[in-house]
């Protein structure tokens, strides 16, 4: 109503544009050009192309995801295989490791399958595997 000029009372202002659904104030629809055909061509071209990348990035993901997915099932299965004592050493061991209190909450909450500590992990059983088994 700012924009609008000899407005002296605003209810009845906006009760009339209530009632005339705002009929006065909007413009007659402008006409739009058709397009013509090389702009069609390429917007075709720009739209295949955005949605080939958008599959591409897709895959990718789902790849990376299933990766990530083995990864987090092998390190799962190196510690269901272990002795239960062995399997708290570990877990004790891995605690250590992490200096954030945050981290270490999660890992006491979820364990080995705590997906926010997957590098860490990655890089604590790579570094037992590659030790060896103890004793």
């Amino acid at each position: 109503m700012a924009g609008q000029r000899d407005v002296k009372d605003p209810v009845r202002y906006l009760s009339a544009a209530l009632v005339s659904d705002y009929q006065k104030d909007r413009a007659a629809p402008a006409s739009t050009p058709a397009p013509d055909p090389e702009t069609l061509a390429a917007l075709r071209v720009a739209t295949a192309t955005a949605a080939a990348a958008e599959e591409a990035r897709a895959e990718t993901l789902s790849r990376e995801r299933r990766v990530r997915a083995g990864a987090m099932e092998r390190r799962q299965s190196l510690a269901a295989a272990q002795t239960p004592t062995q399997r708290d050493a570990d877990r004790r061991q891995f605690l250590a490791t992490l200096s954030d209190p945050t981290d270490r909450e999660t890992c006491v909450r979820l364990g080995w399958s705590a997906a926010l500590l997957a590098q860490q992990m990655a890089a604590f059983w790579d570094r037992i595997v590659a030790d060896g088994p103890p004793g």
